[in-house]
């Protein structure tokens, strides 16, 4: 691919590079989901096409781009291959979190190697740390960190304890220092590779860690130079919309198979054409407008979050509630409508040779992250309205 001058990356292009790629997406993602982690030829492609920086800070060569992108782009990864949109949208994500770090910690990880990739395991009880001379002495035994075979970085959570309790922290490790463990044995997005990892009383410096209080919406320690509005937003709040845009490429990538199959497609008892059946149409009717509704409610949520973070610097406790809600439920929408695609599609969606069936198996794993799940989230927005205390004081 040409070199092409950061200016003339915009978000028009980015995502034009992001579709160039579904095709080569496709045909990896049987292998991809072999391997149990994401391609080394989609690492590769995906440096070539800087499609790893767009929420890198500006300063660091980065290309700084709009929030929405998740949406965007992680669907159009998802059309290609579940696995490999779910683990750009998380390590694409911690470079928009390092944005948020002491400005130290940028520099000491982005100056070494402004390419790098950041991998995360954020379970925050899982980690342990104490507060020692200079930084913090961390331990701990965490799941699910997806994508971190190709990362040089992760991002560990553990709770500090001070003289109030326990707090939350977010630690910058480097990958050599932690142990990667294969416990990666499921059924779902297979090709993330969230293996557990582990370490025990590894050294912190101060300026590696960040309290999880500091991104909940408003000023970080790095928005001092890094401008954009997206180093300001919420991080909990968001971060539904982080991974829902993966699964709103896996929910359009069963819904373009079916209608694409049904066309052509006969009922094997009968011989009746599919297509001519209302029960049929009326699937793809619901499932096409669950897909359309879920776009349309996560991208509203990216642009108004940024606005607002862009007009008064903050967001309201209502705001952050009401996109937990609707992250949750956008993604859960993305999932009943590849329920009734798999329902509709009969026994032969269960060959390995079909692609629906790694659809179904990946938006199942997907909406079980506890970000998107509809009963950790809804109630929360509901004690928000009734003015309720949160459940969650970090978001």
């Amino acid at each position: 691919m040409a070199i092409v001058n950061s200016a003339e990356l915009t978000r028009d292009e980015m995502i034009r590079r992001a579709w160039a790629l579904v095709p080569s997406l496709k045909k990896r993602a049987a292998e991809t989901e072999r391997l149990g982690r994401i391609h080394p030829d989609t690492v590769k492609d995906f440096h070539d096409s800087r499609l790893w920086r767009v929420h890198q800070p500006a300063r660091y060569g980065g290309l700084e781009l709009d929030f929405t992108l998740y949406i965007d782009i992680g669907e159009a990864i998802g059309r290609g291959c579940g696995s490999t949109a779910w683990v750009w949208a998380n390590l694409v994500a911690h470079d928009w979190m390092l944005g948020m770090f002491p400005i130290k910690a940028q520099d000491e990880i982005w100056h070494e190697d402004p390419n790098t990739l950041i991998g995360s395991a954020l379970i925050y009880p899982c980690g342990k740390a104490e507060i020692v001379d200079g930084g913090y002495r961390l331990s701990g035994h965490w799941p699910f960190s997806s994508g971190i075979a190709p990362c040089d970085w992760a991002m560990l959570g553990g709770i500090v304890q001070t003289d109030t309790g326990g707090e939350p922290y977010i630690f910058n490790v480097r990958r050599k220092n932690i142990n990667v463990i294969e416990t990666w044995d499921v059924s779902g997005l297979v090709g993330t590779g969230s293996q557990d990892v582990s370490c025990e009383g590894i050294f912190i410096p101060n300026h590696m860690a960040l309290p999880l209080k500091d991104t909940r919406g408003g000023p970080t320690p790095g928005s001092a130079v890094n401008r954009h509005p997206i180093y300001q937003m919420p991080l909990l709040a968001l971060f539904p919309h982080v991974i829902a845009g993966a699964l709103l490429g896996i929910a359009r990538a069963a819904f373009d198979e079916y209608v694409e199959n049904t066309k052509s497609r006969v009922a094997t008892y009968n011989q009746g054409k599919l297509a001519d059946y209302t029960n049929q149409q009326m699937r793809i009717s619901e499932a096409g407008a669950s897909i359309d509704a879920a776009r349309l409610l996560l991208r509203d949520n990216c642009l108004e979050a940024e606005r607002k973070v862009s007009e008064a610097g903050e967001c309201t406790t209502i705001d952050k509630a009401r996109w937990r809600r609707d992250g949750a439920y956008a993604a859960n929408l993305c999932s009943k409508a590849v329920d009734q695609i798999f329902a509709a599609a009969g026994g032969g969606a269960n060959y390995r040779k079909n692609p629906l069936q790694r659809y179904f198996r990946d938006i199942h794993a997907g909406v079980s992250h506890i970000g998107v799940s509809w009963d950790a989230n809804a109630p929360e927005f509901a004690r928000a309205a009734l003015n309720l205390p949160t459940g969650n004081p970090n978001v």
